[in-house]
C-alpha cells in the first residue's frame, strides 16, 4: 500500500464484479497507472481519441465514476487526444489490492489478474475492454464484404498470449500471435464472440453492423 504525508480522500472500497474487470481490461488496454511520490502524483488515467470515440469515452468517464464512487476529470493530452484521469492515492491503493499495479505495462509484462481469469463472467467483462480498447474490426476481403475480422493487438507479450486461452476457454477459436495480434476470423467465432462478449465502443459496433449480418 501506498502512503502520502498529505490528506486523502477515500473511495469506494472495490469489490470484484463485472464492471470491474471490464475497467481493468480498459485500464490494460488504453490506460496506465501513474505515481510519482517526490511530486505527490497518484494517477488513474485513461486515453481516448475523443473526437472518433466520443461516447465510448463518456461510457468510461461514467464507468470509472461507478467503479470508484467518485467522479474523474477530463484531461487533454495531445491534439484530438483526451484521458479519463482519477487523481487519488486511495484510488490507486484501491487497485493495487485487486491486483493491478502501477508502472510501466510493458517493462512489468501486465497480466490479468487471477480472480478474473478464474471466473468466466468476470474474464468475458475484462476481454471486452481489452477489445473495445486494442480491437478492431475490418472486411478481410474486398472481394466479400461479408468476410469480417476482429482483431486484438498488444506489444505486451504476456498480456498478449494470456488472451488466446482465455478466448478459447469460452470457446471463441482464435489464431496464435501473429506479430503483435491475435485474430477471430471464423464467422461462428465472431459470431459467439458478439454475442457473449461484445463491444461498448460504438465505433466497433457500428462497423460490424455495417459489415455484417453477425449482429
Amino acid at each position: 500500500m501506498l502512503h502520502s504525508r498529505g490528506k486523502t480522500k477515500p473511495v469506494h472500497p472495490l469489490t470484484k464484479s463485472e464492471e470491474l474487470a471490464e475497467f481493468i481490461g480498459i485500464l490494460l488496454g488504453d490506460g496506465s497507472v501513474y505515481v510519482n511520490h517526490k511530486h505527490s502524483i497518484y494517477s488513474i488515467r485513461i486515453a481516448s481519441s475523443y473526437a472518433d470515440e466520443r461516447a465510448y469515452a463518456e461510457y468510461i468517464f461514467a464507468l470509472m465514476r461507478r467503479v470508484f464512487g467518485t467522479k474523474p476529470r477530463w484531461g487533454e493530452f495531445k491534439k484530438r487526444c483526451f484521458y479519463v484521469c482519477l487523481d487519488r492515492l486511495e484510488a490507486v491503493n484501491a487497485l493495487m489490492s485487486v491486483g493491478v499495479f502501477p508502472g510501466n505495462k510493458k517493462a512489468n509484462q501486465v497480466r490479468m489478474p487471477t480472480w478474473i481469469l478464474e471466473n468466466e463472467t468476470y474474464l468475458r467483462a475484462c476481454l471486452r475492454g481489452l477489445f473495445d480498447t486494442d480491437g478492431s474490426v475490418y472486411r478481410l476481403s474486398n472481394k466479400d464484404p461479408h468476410l469480417l475480422r476482429i482483431s486484438f493487438s498488444s506489444a505486451i507479450p504476456a498480456l498478449r498470449d494470456e488472451v488466446i486461452p482465455s478466448l478459447q476457454k469460452l470457446g471463441i477459436p482464435c489464431s496464435k500471435p501473429i506479430h503483435r495480434n491475435v485474430f477471430i476470423t471464423r464467422k461462428s467465432a465472431i459470431t459467439r464472440y458478439c454475442n457473449e462478449i461484445g463491444f461498448r465502443n460504438q465505433k466497433h459496433l457500428m462497423r460490424i453492423r455495417k459489415l455484417s449480418s453477425v449482429v
